[in-house]
C-alpha cells in the first residue's frame, strides 16, 4: 500500500498531475498496475484460505474452542491486543514523537502522502469496536443458553 500511495501522491500533485505523470513515465504506470495486481492476488489468497476447498481455515478456526493456549479465542485476544498496541505506537506515538525525542514526525503517518491517515486510524478503531461489541453479544447469548 505504501508503494501505491507513493506512486500516486509522492510528489504531492493534483489528480491531473498524477495522471500526466503516469502517462509521461510508462514504467511508473506499469509499477502501479503490478502493485495493484499483487494487492488483489494477496487478498484473494487470504480469502481462499477460509474456503473449504483451499485449506478450510474457517472450519479449523470454529472447531478450536475454549480459551486455553492455542484456541481461537486465545489467538484472537492476543492478536487484538498486539494490533491495538502496535497501532497506538506506530500510527500515533511515533509520528507525535512519543516513542522518540518528543519531536513530531508527520512523515511517519501511515498515509502521509495521501493525507488520509486519520480516516485509516478511525477505520481501525471501528473494526476493534465492532469485534468487541459482537464478541460481547455472542458471549451474552452463550451465557443465556448455559
Amino acid at each position: 500500500m505504501a508503494a501505491i500511495e507513493y506512486l500516486l501522491f509522492g510528489d504531492n500533485n493534483s489528480i491531473g498531475a498524477v495522471v500526466d505523470s503516469l502517462n509521461a513515465i510508462p514504467r511508473k504506470l506499469e509499477c502501479l498496475i503490478a502493485l495493484g495486481e499483487n494487492l488483489k492476488n494477496v487478498a484473494v489468497e487470504i480469502n481462499n484460505l477460509w474456503i473449504e476447498s483451499n485449506g478450510n481455515y474457517q472450519a479449523r478456526f470454529i472447531s478450536s474452542t475454549g480459551t486455553d493456549f492455542g484456541s481461537s479465542t486465545h489467538h484472537l485476544v492476543n492478536e487484538m491486543v498486539g494490533l491495538l498496541e502496535k497501532m497506538l505506537k506506530t500510527k500515533i506515538g511515533r509520528p507525535l514523537g512519543k516513542t522518540t525525542d518528543n519531536s513530531t514526525y508527520l512523515e511517519l503517518l501511515e498515509a502521509y502522502r495521501g493525507r488520509y491517515s486519520l480516516q485509516l486510524f478511525n477505520s481501525n478503531l471501528q473494526v476493534f469496536k465492532k469485534c468487541t461489541t459482537e464478541a460481547q453479544t455472542i458471549l451474552t447469548q452463550v451465557l443465556m443458553i448455559i
